[in-house]
């Protein structure tokens, strides 16, 4: 940790991504003035991901690729393992890759050296999502952050969270519990995000984009940009699938609170989430007030709980 070279652990899940994992491992390895080093999961590919991996492997000592273990279902349990069986112990900062993007060559660089400089617990940031028309869009993530917005969404795509080892291990202790509601959770970045504020970590969102955020067909949770990705989310909302997981990230972190009033604040918030009555959810604006970052997100969630569907 004595280097002024910072060492970096790259933690890349993948599943039948061969058509784009060229690109996106050789933007990692191409990161300028870091030391990279890439820990590989494979969830049981079919396409020839699992073996074109093998041969990174032994051409660039940089890349190694945890064995076969079977098929997780998801990125997030993907992600999970990760955290679990990598030796990022030695590293500075550990990152997470998707399989399909491509990050700008001073991505590792820029982040690592922000979180040094303002003593931060880990950092993400907009990207470009970009389709094969050429269209191009910057995603804005990086609006203030609310007291509770860690609840009710991520802190951005995990694709660009950098973070520090303790908050990691933090992490890596929820999923280790094999009781831990934190095994159950969708999505890895939502959670990551969570034990970070929950835990009294500091998190910066950076306005300037470092990912390519690559959009296709098989996206498992692509940009929030036009009609479609939007009524497919307010449709995970009317069925209570975004409810439930906020559920899951509280029970997840209610153990990290700082302090006793943020405790009780903390359980109340749960037991409101539980319940789906009209009293509950006017009691629950109090918390969805600061629950989005955004004032458009914020003003459609709190009218979502009014009328029932959040």
């Amino acid at each position: 940790m004595t280097s002024q070279i910072p060492n970096i652990a790259v933690l890349l899940a993948t599943h039948n991504g061969l058509q784009w994992l060229p690109e996106q491992l050789s933007s990692i390895l191409k990161q300028l003035d870091v030391n990279v080093m890439v820990w590989v999961s494979d969830d049981a590919s079919s396409d020839g991901t699992w073996e074109w991996l093998q041969e990174q492997g032994k051409l660039d000592s940089r890349i190694i690729v945890l064995p076969q273990a079977g098929t997780f279902g998801s990125a997030a349990k993907n992600f999970y393992r990760l955290v679990r069986e990598a030796n990022w112990l030695g590293a500075d900062y550990i990152a997470f890759a998707d399989q399909d993007d491509i990050w700008l060559p001073e991505k590792l660089r820029t982040h690592s050296s922000i979180i040094k400089q303002r003593g931060l617990s880990a950092i993400s940031s907009n990207v470009t999502a970009f389709w094969p028309s050429g269209k191009k869009v910057v995603t804005d993530k990086s609006q203030p952050q609310r007291g509770w917005d860690f609840i009710f969404g991520s802190a951005g795509a995990g694709c660009t969270y950098l973070m520090r080892p303790d908050l990691v291990s933090h992490l890596k202790g929820l999923l280790n519990d094999e009781h831990s509601v934190a095994r159950q959770c969708a999505l890895h970045d939502w959670l990551v995000y969570a034990v970070c504020r929950a835990s009294g970590g500091i998190w910066y969102i950076d306005p300037a984009p470092v990912v390519q955020y690559r959009q296709h067909g098989r996206n498992e949770f692509g940009a929030n940009v036009g009609i479609q990705p939007k009524f497919q989310r307010l449709m995970m909302m009317y069925n209570g699938w975004h409810r439930r997981e906020a559920c899951k990230i509280v029970s997840s972190v209610q153990g990290l609170m700082r302090n006793r009033k943020q405790l009780d604040e903390i359980t109340l918030l749960h037991s409101l989430l539980t319940d789906t009555r009209i009293r509950s959810r006017l009691r629950l604006l109090r918390f969805a007030v600061s629950g989005r970052r955004s004032l458009a997100d914020r003003f459609a969630l709190n009218f979502l709980i009014l009328i029932g569907i959040w």
